[in-house]
């Protein structure tokens, strides 16, 4: 934009630094020119560039779009968790799994008319499994109950590995962090784009 076009456009945003009204023009030798035309180009903002953009979103960091809460079941056959002395039996328990995008690994590019926000892929941050919910039950589905520690520490581990291969086949999970995660970054950057077209993606 040429400095007489900002002077143009900014200057109903902006007063006068010597406090008078003050006519712009192409003539440098105006004695206004240099402090007015400092102040119509700070209002009319920063430049929007790819660059930019990314910052803002590097700064923001890893971006939680979804959770879940799990409720899971596992089967033990015999030997397969050798420090139970039971032959076979099931566990249970309850997990919430976080899910987004890491927003330091995205790539924007603008041009006249358009800013494009490319995502990378959405990602599991985090498996909590809740203690408590995890119960053992024999194959006639009564409850067991062991105390030790061996055992709670074992059993958390290998919940955490369960859900960690559900993950893997949860669409709606991931369908439904990519549709929130385009929401947020569309309302976290609609206003600093102005008038230019907002597309946010997901890479393929």
């Amino acid at each position: 934009m040429r400095r007489e076009q900002i002077c143009d456009e900014q200057r109903k945003k902006w007063k006068p630094r010597h406090g008078k009204s003050c006519h712009l023009s192409s003539d440098r030798s105006n004695p206004c020119w240099n402090g007015c035309l400092s102040d119509a180009v700070a209002a009319a903002g920063p430049e929007i560039t790819g660059t930019f953009i990314d910052s803002k979103l590097e700064a923001a960091g890893e971006l939680t779009s979804a959770k879940m809460i799990y409720n899971g079941l596992i089967h033990y056959s015999d030997g397969s968790i050798p420090f139970l002395t039971q032959k076979a039996f099931n566990m249970t328990y309850r997990a919430e799994v976080r899910a987004g995008v890491d927003l330091s690994k995205a790539n924007t590019e603008v041009t006249d008319s358009e800013v494009t926000v490319t995502l990378p892929a959405v990602e599991i941050f985090d498996i909590s499994i809740d203690n408590d919910s995890i119960q053992y039950y024999d194959e006639k589905a009564a409850l067991l109950n062991w105390e030790r520690k061996e055992d709670a520490m074992d059993a958390i581990a290998s919940a955490k590995e369960d859900v960690e291969q559900q993950t893997k086949e949860m669409d709606d999970l991931e369908t439904m962090a990519q549709e929130q995660a385009k929401t947020l970054i569309t309302g976290m950057l609609s206003e600093m784009v102005g008038d230019k077209t907002l597309v946010v993606k997901f890479e393929e």
